[in-house]
């Protein structure tokens, strides 16, 4: 049996997936100014990435999850950097 998917885990799977594709997107020419809102996105996957690794546990108090959350605050550092790199060249910066 399948363990219930916490809302905390679909949250950050949510984000990571919504940053990256914006980030990608905003790659592209005349698609830069979407990096401002991955830019956003990044600090709040930052955030559900922090609080998940610290709040996601189980009755006995060990972590859940814990590869997940780490994934998430490392990509939204690297997506992060990605997209100010971009704003950069773009000369979009703010």
């Amino acid at each position: 049996m399948a363990k219930p998917s916490s809302s905390q885990q679909t949250t950050t799977k949510v984000l990571l997936i919504t940053t990256t594709v914006l980030v990608l997107i905003g790659l592209v020419p005349c698609f830069g100014w979407l990096n401002y809102f991955a830019d956003l996105l990044c600090l709040a996957l930052l955030i559900v990435g922090i609080v998940g690794l610290v709040s996601d546990r189980d009755a006995e108090g060990k972590a859940q999850n814990l590869g997940l959350h780490i994934t998430a605050i490392i990509a939204s550092l690297v997506l992060a950097t990605v997209a100010s790199v971009r704003l950069i060249l773009g000369c979009g910066v703010m």
